[in-house]
């Protein structure tokens, strides 16, 4: 096995281990919206509708919040020198 084999297949399997952690994490976040979905639709007695919105809204909203920061973190604004 020569080195290029091994890095080859070091970067394979952290590239696996990433899209496993994101599909766990997203399939925790789905399971989570709708255990909190159901909880505020016993409790309030209605409003499907309404509620599947504003929570769908919620989660999408935080998704974009977290990208928004998880982006600024990665990539910091370089200032112009001029």
């Amino acid at each position: 096995m020569t080195g290029q084999e091994v890095t080859r297949d070091a970067h394979v399997r952290a590239m696996l281990i990433g899209l496993l952690s994101l599909f766990l994490s997203g399939a925790g976040s789905l399971t989570a919206q709708c255990a909190i979905q159901r909880y505020v639709a016993i409790h309030s007695g209605g409003a499907d509708a309404f509620i599947s919105s504003a929570i769908s809204f919620a989660f999408i909203a935080g998704i974009a919040l977290g990208a928004l920061l998880g982006g600024r973190s990665r990539w910091p604004h370089r200032r112009s020198r001029g």
